[in-house]
C-alpha cells in the first residue's frame, strides 16, 4: 500500500480535478470513457461469436450489454437503455438454450438472467404469459443443491433473488419481503463485504424496478425497503431516496 502522504496528495489532485471541471463533466467523461470501453467488449465478443457461437459466449454478451444498460440508465439514454436491455434478453436467451444443448451443469445462470431481463422488459404488458414456470424450478432446484455443496455467497444470494423474481412477477413483494429480508441478513451477517452487496444491490435495483411502476403503494414501499436494506450494506447512497413521493422506476 503506497505511504499515507502519497494517498492525500493524489486525493487532493483528485479534488482539484473535480473542483476546476464540475462535477457534471467529470461524470460525463467518466460515463463516456465506460461506454468506449464496453463498446469494445462488445466488438471483441461478437467477432468471437460469429467464428463459433457458444452457450459462454452469448452469456458475456449479455452481461456486456447488461453492463451498458445501467450505464445508459445512469447517464438518462431511455432509447440506448432500452436497446441494451432487449440485447441482454436475447443473448441470455440463446446462450439458456445452448447451455441447455450442451447439457452443462449451470444453466440455472442464463436462464436466471434471461428472466430477469424479462421481468424489466415484458414484466406487467397485458400480452406477457410470465416467468417459465418449468425454468423457475429447474433454477431453484440447481441451486438449492449448490447451497448444499457449497454454502458460498453468490450460490445464496442467487437463491434469494429467484424468490425476489417469483414475488415480483406475482406482485407480492409486500408479503415476501420479510421472509427476503431475513435470507439476505441472515447472509449479511455472515460476510459483510460492500463490495459484493454492491452487485446484488445493482442488480436487485433492476429488477425491482417492474415493481415501482405497479399502483399498489405497499408494493413500492417493499420495493423501497428492501433496496434501502441492500444499499445500506453496499455503502451507497439510493438516488431515489430523495423522490420518496414518486414511483420508483
Amino acid at each position: 500500500m503506497p505511504p499515507s502522504n502519497w494517498r492525500t496528495s493524489a486525493h487532493a489532485k483528485r479534488s482539484a480535478v473535480v473542483g476546476s471541471l464540475g462535477f457534471a463533466d467529470v461524470r460525463a467523461k467518466a460515463i463516456k470513457k465506460a461506454r468506449t470501453t464496453i463498446k469494445e467488449d462488445i466488438k471483441l465478443l461478437e467477432t468471437l461469436l460469429a467464428v463459433e457461437a457458444t452457450a459462454e459466449r452469448e452469456i458475456l454478451l449479455g452481461s456486456a450489454h447488461k453492463r451498458r444498460a445501467l450505464l445508459e440508465r445512469m447517464a438518462g439514454n431511455k432509447a440506448a437503455e432500452a436497446d441494451a436491455n432487449t440485447r441482454v434478453l436475447k443473448h441470455y436467451k440463446r446462450g439458456e438454450t445452448l447451455a441447455r444443448a450442451a447439457k452443462l451443469h449451470n444453466v440455472y445462470y442464463p436462464a436466471m438472467n434471461r428472466m430477469a431481463a424479462e421481468l424489466v422488459m415484458e414484466g406487467g404488458k397485458a400480452a406477457w404469459k410470465g416467468l417459465d414456470a418449468a425454468a423457475m424450478t429447474e433454477a431453484t432446484e440447481a441451486l438449492t443443491q449448490l447451497v448444499q455443496d457449497d454454502a458460498e455467497f453468490w450460490n445464496i444470494s442467487a437463491l434469494t433473488e429467484l424468490h425476489i423474481y417469483r414475488a415480483v412477477q406475482e406482485q407480492k413483494l409486500a408479503a415476501e419481503a420479510p421472509k427476503i429480508e431475513h435470507d439476505f441478513a441472515d447472509l449479511q451477517s455472515r460476510l459483510n463485504a460492500p463490495r459484493e452487496w454492491r452487485t446484488v444491490y445493482a442488480r436487485r435495483t433492476t429488477c425491482c424496478r417492474r415493481t415501482g411502476r405497479t399502483k399498489s403503494k405497499a408494493e413500492q414501499d417493499a420495493v423501497d425497503k428492501l433496496l434501502d436494506k441492500l444499499a445500506g450494506w453496499a455503502g451507497v447512497k439510493r438516488a431515489a431516496q430523495a423522490k420518496k413521493k414518486s414511483p420508483a422506476t
